[in-house]
C-alpha cells in the first residue's frame, strides 16, 4: 500500500452542507494535522529557490552600486516567475493530493505526493495560466485606472473577484480530473462546481484572510523584534521559513473546497476522488 491509515479530520466535520464555518474548520484542521509534513513538502519544492537566493544575496549585498541593484531587481522578477509558473503549481498539486488522502483517513508518503504533482504538472500549469491571465487583466487595468479615481479602479476589480470565485477550484479539478485541452476544461468545470456556492466561498476567503491577517500581524511583531539582531541573509531565511509554514494553507483551501463541493453537489466522497490516482 502507498499510504498508512491515520485519523482523518473529516470525522469532526460530518455536516452534509457547504458552510463557511465548517469548511474553514476543516481547512485549519487538515493544515495543522499535517503541519510538519506540509513544511517538508514545501521545503523540498522550494529548496532550489532557497539555495539560489542565499547564493545571490551573498554576492550582491549590500547593493552599493546601481549595477548590483539592477541585478537584484532582475533576480526578484525571476523569483516571481519561477515561483508562479513552477513551484507554486507543484506545491498546489502535491498538497491537493495529500489533502485528498488525509480526508479519506490516510497519510500519503511525501514522495508519492510529489510524484502525482509532477505527473500532472501540465494540467496544473495550463489551468493556472488561464485563470491568472484573466484575473491579471482586470487587476492590471484597475492599477492603471487608479490615477483616474478610486471608484473606477474598484469597478474594474469586481470582474477579477467574480473570476476568482468562478475558477476557485480549477486547479484541484485539473489535478484530479485531468480535463480536456490539457487542463483548460478545468475552468468550466470549476464554474459548474462553484455555481450556487460563490457567496459562501467569498465569505470563506474573507474569514481566512482575517485569520491570516492576525497570524501575519503576530509574526511581524516577532520578526521586527529579532530583525535587529540578525544579518539580512539570516532574516531572509527566517522569513522564508515562515512562508514555508503558511504557504501550504493556501493550497489546502481550494483542495478542501473542491472536496466539499463534490460531496455536497455530486455525492462523491474522498475515496472516490482518490480512486483516480490508483
Amino acid at each position: 500500500m502507498d499510504s498508512e491509515h491515520v485519523r482523518s479530520p473529516r470525522s469532526r466535520f460530518r455536516a452534509p452542507r457547504f458552510e463557511a464555518g465548517d469548511t474553514l474548520g476543516l481547512i485549519f484542521a487538515t493544515w495543522f494535522t499535517n503541519l510538519p509534513r506540509f513544511f517538508v513538502i514545501a521545503l523540498v519544492i522550494y529548496s532550489p529557490m532557497l539555495v539560489a537566493g542565499g547564493l545571490f544575496y551573498s554576492s550582491v549585498l549590500p547593493l552599493d552600486t546601481p549595477e548590483e541593484f539592477q541585478r537584484f531587481l532582475r533576480f526578484q522578477l525571476i523569483q516571481i516567475l519561477v515561483s508562479f509558473l513552477v513551484l507554486s503549481r507543484l506545491l498546489t498539486g502535491t498538497i491537493t493530493y495529500a489533502v485528498v488522502e488525509q480526508l479519506r483517513g490516510r497519510k500519503a508518503p511525501v514522495l508519492r505526493c510529489l510524484a502525482v504533482a509532477f505527473r500532472r504538472f501540465a494540467y496544473l500549469l495550463t489551468a493556472a495560466l488561464a485563470v491568472g491571465l484573466q484575473i491579471f487583466l482586470f487587476v492590471g487595468a484597475a492599477f492603471f485606472a487608479y490615477g483616474a479615481g478610486a471608484p473606477i479602479a474598484l469597478f474594474l476589480l469586481i470582474p477579477a473577484i467574480i473570476l476568482l470565485l468562478w475558477y476557485f477550484v480549477a486547479e484541484p479539478a485539473a489535478l484530479v480530473e485531468r480535463p480536456r485541452w490539457l487542463g483548460l476544461g478545468a475552468l468550466p468545470r470549476s464554474i459548474q462546481l462553484t455555481r450556487g456556492y460563490r457567496p459562501v466561498i467569498f465569505g470563506l476567503i474573507l474569514l481566512l484572510a482575517l485569520c491570516m491577517f492576525g497570524i501575519g500581524l503576530a509574526w511581524g511583531l516577532v520578526f521586527r523584534a529579532l530583525q535587529g539582531q540578525m544579518t539580512f541573509l539570516a532574516g531572509w531565511y527566517l522569513q522564508q521559513g515562515f512562508t514555508l509554514v503558511i504557504a501550504p494553507l493556501y493550497s489546502v483551501l481550494p483542495a478542501v473546497v473542491y472536496y466539499r463541493l463534490r460531496l455536497v453537489k455530486e455525492g462523491v466522497d474522498a475515496d472516490e476522488i482518490a480512486a483516480v490516482f490508483e
